[in-house]
């Protein structure tokens, strides 16, 4: 028993650690691309752990959060495959924090993609 709830607080103690430097990374990622490869790496371990919990819900959420990495790279192409991939799985189930998030996701991708064309 004790093992069990040992097991259930590392998982959850390591699901915030990747959360909150994850979210700093991302943020920081803004004006140094070094930060957003840190933050896309721990967005590939939050992905690893969702999948472990079995949560397809937090799994979404996470690539969400990879594909906003992408975008902050520049990297629309893979961004976009993605969003593309996770587009079905939220139609599916139809939750509004998802729907939300997927929005704001879609947003920050337009953006991107109009400020890469009009530099050139």
């Amino acid at each position: 028993m004790w093992s069990l709830a040992s097991k259930a607080h590392v998982i959850a103690v390591t699901g915030v650690y990747f959360s909150v430097l994850g979210g700093a990374f991302c943020s920081l990622g803004k004006a140094n691309s070094r930060y957003a490869l840190k933050a896309s790496a721990l967005a590939i371990q939050q992905i690893r752990l969702a999948q472990r919990l079995k949560d397809p819900i937090l799994e979404c959420k996470c690539w969400l959060y990879f594909a906003e990495d992408l975008i902050q790279l520049g990297n629309i192409r893979k961004a976009n495959k993605v969003i593309k991939s996770q587009a079905r799985f939220i139609e599916s189930i139809q939750d509004p924090i998802l729907t939300s998030m997927f929005v704001s996701v879609l947003g920050k991708r337009d953006t991107a993609a109009n400020t890469i064309t009009f530099r050139q």
